[in-house]
């Protein structure tokens, strides 16, 4: 489900339970909102409150970090590119075949990753490997026949920049996996929808606090979509744009 529409759909869900509370609030027995019973939603309220806020400030920051991991490593992705052509480039004319390999399949993958459609494709971080030209271009740079120390230092950087390039692709895809659990969402969800209610019993009906709870339902609503989105490093109004691949790729060749 998008991420709009989840956080549309529980913000509506947060507002409709506050506006059932604020209903009623008048049409319960006055000895069940006594001030001990007010004060016991009170604080059952102020308990939830506070363990919502706990796991969405974990959930915001775990979010973070894996859409600045992503960017970390789809920057590391870009310079190994540029890192590879110039080895190659030092070697000697004889790369220039595996040269034009590099930035045919550099330009295919992010081609595949960042799609017109907009569309998060994981399989294409990984079909790199399986590319024919990727595999061609792996099997020239093993087969260079260094004449000379400098040669021999330069192929095996290759070799190990074609190695941590494989390792950043897995990493990456594995971070795009990693989406948020959804008994995490129907938790929170549950405990935010809990608070509302409390909220509505504690109030009366009238203009200021319909308004209040329409705008902490927008708020929650803001708060779900933002978190929603840091988990989908590729797609949707934060999504990391492939510039770096893209200028990279630029420089190949030149």
């Amino acid at each position: 489900m998008p991420p709009i529409v989840l956080a549309s759909l529980l913000a509506a869900a947060c507002l409709c339970i506050g506006l059932i509370g604020l209903w009623l609030r008048p049409k319960l027995a006055e000895h069940h909102v006594d001030v001990e019973n007010r004060g016991l939603v009170g604080n059952v309220t102020g308990l939830v409150a506070a363990m919502a806020a706990l796991l969405l400030g974990l959930l915001v920051a775990s979010a973070q970090s894996t859409f600045n991991t992503v960017s970390d490593e789809v920057d590391k992705l870009a310079v190994n590119l540029v890192e590879m052509d110039r080895a190659l480039a030092q070697f000697g004319p004889e790369t220039a075949e595996a040269r034009r390999l590099l930035k045919l399949t550099a330009t295919a993958q992010a081609d595949r990753i960042w799609s017109a459609s907009g569309k998060p494709d994981t399989d294409a971080i990984l079909s790199v490997r399986g590319d024919p030209d990727y595999r061609r271009l792996t099997m020239l740079v093993r087969n260079l026949t260094p004449q000379m120390d400098a040669q021999r230092t330069l192929q095996a950087e290759l070799l190990g920049l074609i190695s941590d390039g494989a390792r950043t692709r897995v990493m990456l895809a594995n971070q795009l996996g990693n989406e948020l659990p959804r008994p995490i969402i129907v938790v929170v969800g549950f405990w935010l929808m809990m608070l509302f209610l409390g909220f509505g019993l504690l109030a009366r009906m009238n203009l200021i606090s319909v308004l209040a709870l329409v705008v902490g339902a927008i708020s929650v609503g803001g708060a779900i979509f933002l978190l929603l989105e840091l988990n989908r490093p590729f797609v949707g109004l934060m999504a990391i744009d492939g510039s770096s691949v893209r200028n990279a790729i630029a420089l190949l060749g030149s």
